[in-house]
Protein backbone atom coordinates (compact mmCIF):
# COMPACT_ATOMS: atom_id res chain seq x y z
CA UNK A 1 0.00 0.00 0.00
CA UNK A 2 2.69 2.48 0.86
CA UNK A 3 4.59 1.70 -2.31
CA UNK A 4 1.41 2.75 -4.11
CA UNK A 5 1.21 6.12 -1.94
CA UNK A 6 4.65 6.61 -2.75
CA UNK A 7 3.89 6.18 -6.56
CA UNK A 8 1.03 8.54 -6.52
CA UNK A 9 3.27 11.18 -4.54
CA UNK A 10 5.58 11.12 -6.84
CA UNK A 11 3.27 11.47 -10.00
CA UNK A 12 1.66 14.52 -8.35
CA UNK A 13 5.04 15.97 -7.96
CA UNK A 14 6.24 15.37 -11.58
CA UNK A 15 2.90 17.00 -12.50
CA UNK A 16 2.79 19.73 -10.57
CA UNK A 17 6.44 20.59 -11.71
CA UNK A 18 5.99 19.98 -15.63
CA UNK A 19 2.12 20.76 -15.63
CA UNK A 20 2.82 24.49 -15.88
CA UNK A 21 5.45 23.88 -18.49
CA UNK A 22 3.14 21.38 -20.68
CA UNK A 23 0.15 24.53 -20.52
CA UNK A 24 2.56 26.87 -21.96
CA UNK A 25 2.52 24.93 -25.43
CA UNK A 26 -1.10 25.64 -25.70
CA UNK A 27 -0.19 29.01 -26.14
CA UNK A 28 -0.58 31.57 -29.50
CA UNK A 29 3.40 31.81 -30.95
CA UNK A 30 2.39 35.55 -31.42
CA UNK A 31 -0.01 38.64 -31.18
CA UNK A 32 -1.55 39.05 -34.90
CA UNK A 33 -4.18 40.84 -33.93
CA UNK A 34 -1.66 44.11 -32.78
CA UNK A 35 0.39 43.93 -36.59
CA UNK A 36 2.27 46.97 -37.46
CA UNK A 37 4.51 46.87 -40.64
CA UNK A 38 7.93 45.42 -40.44
CA UNK A 39 10.48 48.28 -41.01
CA UNK A 40 12.69 47.35 -44.33
CA UNK A 41 16.08 45.58 -44.12
CA UNK A 42 18.34 47.33 -43.83
CA UNK A 43 16.86 49.48 -41.28
CA UNK A 44 18.35 52.95 -39.32
CA UNK A 45 16.24 53.68 -35.96
CA UNK A 46 15.93 57.24 -35.27
CA UNK A 47 19.31 59.50 -33.37
CA UNK A 48 18.78 61.70 -30.53
CA UNK A 49 22.26 63.22 -29.21
CA UNK A 50 22.60 63.49 -25.73
CA UNK A 51 23.93 66.74 -24.26
CA UNK A 52 27.17 67.15 -22.30
CA UNK A 53 25.78 67.16 -18.97
CA UNK A 54 23.50 64.01 -19.73
CA UNK A 55 26.88 62.29 -21.02
CA UNK A 56 28.63 63.88 -17.74
CA UNK A 57 25.71 62.91 -15.27
CA UNK A 58 25.97 58.94 -16.56
CA UNK A 59 29.75 59.17 -16.36
CA UNK A 60 29.89 60.44 -12.88
CA UNK A 61 26.31 59.03 -10.92
CA UNK A 62 26.10 56.05 -13.20
CA UNK A 63 22.58 56.30 -14.50
CA UNK A 64 20.91 59.56 -16.44
CA UNK A 65 16.91 59.86 -16.74
CA UNK A 66 15.95 60.75 -20.74
CA UNK A 67 12.74 62.25 -20.55
CA UNK A 68 10.28 62.01 -23.68
CA UNK A 69 12.87 59.31 -25.07
CA UNK A 70 9.62 56.99 -26.68
CA UNK A 71 7.00 58.89 -28.88
CA UNK A 72 4.01 59.47 -26.91
CA UNK A 73 2.26 57.00 -29.95
CA UNK A 74 5.48 54.25 -29.12
CA UNK A 75 4.89 54.36 -25.07
CA UNK A 76 1.11 54.18 -25.47
CA UNK A 77 1.35 51.09 -27.46
CA UNK A 78 3.97 49.80 -25.74
CA UNK A 79 1.72 49.98 -22.68
CA UNK A 80 -1.09 48.17 -24.65
CA UNK A 81 1.20 45.45 -25.38
CA UNK A 82 1.83 45.12 -21.98
CA UNK A 83 -1.59 44.31 -21.09
CA UNK A 84 -2.03 42.30 -23.81
CA UNK A 85 0.83 39.42 -22.65
CA UNK A 86 -0.68 39.53 -19.00
CA UNK A 87 -4.03 39.11 -20.38
CA UNK A 88 -2.97 36.62 -23.05
CA UNK A 89 0.50 35.40 -22.95
CA UNK A 90 2.08 33.96 -25.96
CA UNK A 91 4.09 30.92 -25.27
CA UNK A 92 7.10 32.48 -25.04
CA UNK A 93 5.83 34.44 -22.42
CA UNK A 94 4.45 31.82 -20.42
CA UNK A 95 8.20 30.22 -20.43
CA UNK A 96 9.73 33.31 -19.02
CA UNK A 97 9.75 32.39 -15.27
CA UNK A 98 11.51 28.43 -16.50
CA UNK A 99 13.66 30.14 -19.12
CA UNK A 100 15.91 32.74 -17.32
CA UNK A 101 17.91 32.95 -13.83
CA UNK A 102 15.88 33.11 -10.73
CA UNK A 103 14.88 36.88 -9.74
CA UNK A 104 15.67 37.42 -6.27
CA UNK A 105 13.62 40.57 -6.31
CA UNK A 106 10.02 39.62 -5.95
CA UNK A 107 9.63 40.36 -9.73
CA UNK A 108 7.02 38.80 -12.22
CA UNK A 109 8.89 37.94 -15.29
CA UNK A 110 6.15 38.38 -17.66
CA UNK A 111 7.95 37.34 -20.94
CA UNK A 112 11.04 37.17 -22.18
CA UNK A 113 12.44 39.14 -25.70
CA UNK A 114 8.44 40.35 -25.43
CA UNK A 115 9.65 42.40 -29.22
CA UNK A 116 9.80 38.95 -30.55
CA UNK A 117 6.43 38.11 -30.35
CA UNK A 118 4.51 41.59 -30.00
CA UNK A 119 4.38 43.96 -32.73
CA UNK A 120 4.22 47.07 -30.10
CA UNK A 121 7.82 45.98 -28.19
CA UNK A 122 9.45 45.55 -31.43
CA UNK A 123 8.42 49.09 -32.22
CA UNK A 124 9.78 50.33 -29.24
CA UNK A 125 13.33 49.00 -30.65
CA UNK A 126 13.03 49.84 -34.16
CA UNK A 127 11.70 53.32 -33.95
CA UNK A 128 13.42 54.84 -31.00
CA UNK A 129 16.71 56.29 -30.43
CA UNK A 130 17.45 53.54 -27.57
CA UNK A 131 20.66 51.76 -29.48
CA UNK A 132 22.14 55.55 -30.60
CA UNK A 133 22.02 56.66 -26.96
CA UNK A 134 23.81 53.42 -25.47
CA UNK A 135 26.25 54.37 -27.97
CA UNK A 136 27.57 57.16 -26.83
CA UNK A 137 27.22 56.30 -22.87
CA UNK A 138 29.41 53.24 -23.72
CA UNK A 139 31.43 55.51 -26.36
CA UNK A 140 31.06 52.82 -29.09
CA UNK A 141 30.46 52.79 -32.55
CA UNK A 142 29.23 49.53 -32.34
CA UNK A 143 26.61 48.03 -29.82
CA UNK A 144 24.71 44.76 -28.88
CA UNK A 145 21.57 44.63 -27.34
CA UNK A 146 22.00 41.45 -25.82
CA UNK A 147 18.40 41.05 -23.42
CA UNK A 148 14.86 42.48 -23.40
CA UNK A 149 12.30 41.54 -20.50
CA UNK A 150 9.24 42.17 -19.36
CA UNK A 151 8.91 42.49 -15.76
CA UNK A 152 6.34 43.40 -13.30
CA UNK A 153 4.68 43.68 -9.78
CA UNK A 154 1.03 43.25 -8.70
CA UNK A 155 -1.05 46.28 -7.18
CA UNK A 156 -1.01 44.69 -3.87
CA UNK A 157 2.84 43.44 -3.78
CA UNK A 158 5.08 45.09 -2.09
CA UNK A 159 8.84 44.92 -3.54
CA UNK A 160 11.23 44.29 -0.96
CA UNK A 161 14.08 46.67 -0.85
CA UNK A 162 17.14 44.67 -1.97
CA UNK A 163 20.48 46.29 -3.21
CA UNK A 164 22.05 44.75 -6.33
CA UNK A 165 23.69 45.32 -9.38
CA UNK A 166 23.20 43.70 -12.67
CA UNK A 167 27.05 43.44 -13.31
CA UNK A 168 26.45 39.20 -13.18
CA UNK A 169 24.22 39.14 -16.13
CA UNK A 170 26.62 40.71 -18.22
CA UNK A 171 30.12 39.27 -19.93
CA UNK A 172 33.02 41.37 -20.04
CA UNK A 173 34.06 41.02 -16.44
CA UNK A 174 36.33 43.38 -14.48
CA UNK A 175 34.95 46.11 -16.03
CA UNK A 176 32.16 48.38 -15.41
CA UNK A 177 32.15 50.87 -18.45
CA UNK A 178 31.10 48.18 -21.29
CA UNK A 179 27.81 47.37 -20.55
CA UNK A 180 24.55 48.97 -18.97
CA UNK A 181 20.85 48.81 -18.50
CA UNK A 182 17.50 50.41 -20.02
CA UNK A 183 14.23 50.63 -17.95
CA UNK A 184 11.53 51.85 -19.13
CA UNK A 185 7.99 52.08 -16.75
CA UNK A 186 4.49 51.07 -18.57
CA UNK A 187 3.06 53.41 -16.37
CA UNK A 188 3.71 56.14 -13.46
CA UNK A 189 6.55 55.04 -11.71
CA UNK A 190 7.61 56.63 -8.44
CA UNK A 191 8.85 55.67 -5.22
CA UNK A 192 5.40 55.21 -3.06
CA UNK A 193 4.41 52.88 -5.94
CA UNK A 194 7.57 50.43 -6.08
CA UNK A 195 9.68 52.87 -7.98
CA UNK A 196 13.50 52.54 -8.01
CA UNK A 197 16.24 53.56 -5.96
CA UNK A 198 19.67 54.21 -6.80
CA UNK A 199 23.34 55.11 -5.28
CA UNK A 200 24.75 57.64 -7.46
CA UNK A 201 28.38 57.10 -7.96
CA UNK A 202 28.15 53.20 -6.87
CA UNK A 203 29.43 52.13 -10.39
CA UNK A 204 32.89 53.69 -9.16
CA UNK A 205 33.17 52.04 -5.65
CA UNK A 206 31.83 48.67 -7.24
CA UNK A 207 34.98 48.81 -9.72
CA UNK A 208 37.52 49.91 -7.56
CA UNK A 209 36.14 46.83 -4.69
CA UNK A 210 36.63 44.33 -7.74
CA UNK A 211 40.07 45.82 -8.28
CA UNK A 212 41.60 45.81 -4.84
CA UNK A 213 39.61 42.80 -3.82
CA UNK A 214 37.48 44.39 -1.24
CA UNK A 215 34.63 42.49 -2.96
CA UNK A 216 34.88 39.08 -3.06
CA UNK A 217 34.02 37.10 -6.03
CA UNK A 218 30.38 35.61 -7.31
CA UNK A 219 27.72 35.83 -4.89
CA UNK A 220 29.87 36.84 -1.89
CA UNK A 221 29.34 40.11 -3.73
CA UNK A 222 25.83 40.33 -3.24
CA UNK A 223 26.88 40.95 0.57
CA UNK A 224 29.44 43.58 -0.05
CA UNK A 225 26.71 45.39 -1.97
CA UNK A 226 24.21 45.63 1.41
CA UNK A 227 26.63 45.63 3.92
CA UNK A 228 28.39 49.09 1.89
CA UNK A 229 25.04 50.72 0.44
CA UNK A 230 22.55 49.23 2.86
CA UNK A 231 21.89 51.77 5.38
CA UNK A 232 22.46 54.52 2.71
CA UNK A 233 19.35 56.16 1.44
CA UNK A 234 19.53 55.67 -2.27
CA UNK A 235 17.92 58.45 -4.52
CA UNK A 236 14.55 57.89 -6.09
CA UNK A 237 13.33 58.44 -9.54
CA UNK A 238 10.11 59.81 -11.07
CA UNK A 239 9.32 57.93 -14.43
CA UNK A 240 6.21 58.82 -16.30
CA UNK A 241 5.58 56.71 -19.77
CA UNK A 242 8.17 57.34 -22.45
CA UNK A 243 10.85 58.47 -20.13
CA UNK A 244 13.56 55.72 -19.92
CA UNK A 245 16.23 55.44 -16.88
CA UNK A 246 19.76 53.99 -17.96
CA UNK A 247 22.31 52.93 -15.85
CA UNK A 248 25.86 50.99 -15.42
CA UNK A 249 25.86 47.38 -15.22
CA UNK A 250 27.55 48.14 -11.84
CA UNK A 251 25.23 50.59 -10.54
CA UNK A 252 23.80 49.50 -6.91
CA UNK A 253 19.92 49.79 -7.04
CA UNK A 254 16.58 48.45 -5.43
CA UNK A 255 12.90 48.85 -5.43
CA UNK A 256 11.67 51.37 -3.02
CA UNK A 257 9.73 48.68 -0.67
CA UNK A 258 6.82 51.20 -0.51
CA UNK A 259 4.13 50.56 -2.43
CA UNK A 260 1.84 52.28 0.29
CA UNK A 261 0.15 54.10 -3.26
CA UNK A 262 -0.97 50.30 -4.28
CA UNK A 263 -0.17 50.96 -8.02
CA UNK A 264 1.20 48.06 -10.29
CA UNK A 265 5.13 48.46 -11.36
CA UNK A 266 5.68 47.29 -14.95
CA UNK A 267 8.73 47.52 -16.56
CA UNK A 268 10.34 46.91 -20.24
CA UNK A 269 14.09 46.32 -19.66
CA UNK A 270 17.50 46.09 -21.88
CA UNK A 271 21.05 45.32 -21.75
CA UNK A 272 23.29 46.65 -24.12
CA UNK A 273 27.10 45.79 -24.82
CA UNK A 274 30.11 47.65 -25.94
CA UNK A 275 32.06 46.74 -29.08
CA UNK A 276 34.27 44.33 -28.06
CA UNK A 277 32.77 42.54 -25.20
CA UNK A 278 31.13 40.55 -27.35
CA UNK A 279 33.35 38.94 -29.55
Amino acid sequence: MWKGALCAAILAFIAALVGPIVVCFTYPLSYEDRHTPHPKSPHTPPSLNLTPDQLKEFHDAGLVVIRGALTPEIAKNMAIGGDDIEKKPAMQCGLAPFLGPPIFHSYKPICSWPNTVHDYFRDVLYHSPLAHMASQLLNSTQVRMVNSLLLGSLADATLPIRWHADYGAFVGKGSCDNGLVMWMPLEHSYRSRNGMIFQAGSHKEFEDAMKNGTMPPGIGGISWIRRTFGQREGEGVDLQLGDVVIFSKCTVHTASGDNSARGARRGFQLRFLAEGTFD
